[in-house]
């Protein structure tokens, strides 16, 4: 098929813009170079409908270092113990408890961000059961009673109550 002078002046014009790759394979022959022009084409068409479709996606801004605590909850029905973030422990306690039916008790609290929380996960990942419950086990009552005794008088009083069996691992 013969290349038309239109043509041929915007082949010579694009033809500084072909990648090397394209311009190897083009010979004197029309017909090898009519299908590396077509190819060029068909690259420049594909290239320009991705930049056409490209998303930007921005990363996620960190979450706030807000100042709050890490909670310790434990549930009535299971003994497991729930590790979480609030700024505000007692009303994210009674929306637990409303979310998942069963009472709560709240063992100790320590002033942390969601990082702290994310560490505490991280630590005792052994002995998660889901989500943000974990078996009781030794290290995570004693960082418990720790938390308790740091916060004073009602840590005292919740390090007397009673405690889940020590001796439960995963």
């Amino acid at each position: 098929m013969p290349i038309s002078r239109a043509d041929r002046t915007r082949i010579r014009l694009g033809e500084a813009e072909l990648i090397p790759s394209v311009a190897r394979i083009m010979t004197e022959d029309n017909r090898s170079r009519e299908d590396a022009i077509d190819a060029q084409r068909m690259e420049i068409a594909m290239a320009r409908n991705m930049r056409d479709r490209a998303v930007v996606i921005e990363p996620e801004p960190p979450k706030p270092k807000l100042p709050g605590y890490v909670y310790f909850l434990e549930s009535a029905d299971t003994g497991l113990i729930k590790i979480g973030f609030s700024t505000n422990v007692e009303q994210r306690a009674r929306a637990i408890e409303s979310m998942g039916g069963s009472a709560v008790r709240l063992l100790a609290t320590k002033p942390g961000t969601f990082k702290t929380e994310r560490r505490l996960h991280r630590r005792f990942a052994a002995w998660r059961t889901r989500g943000e419950w974990f078996e009781p086990n030794p290290a995570l009552l004693d960082l418990i009673e720790d938390a308790a005794l740091l916060e004073g008088d009602a840590g005292a009083e919740r390090a007397d109550s009673p405690r889940p069996d020590r001796t439960t691992h995963k």
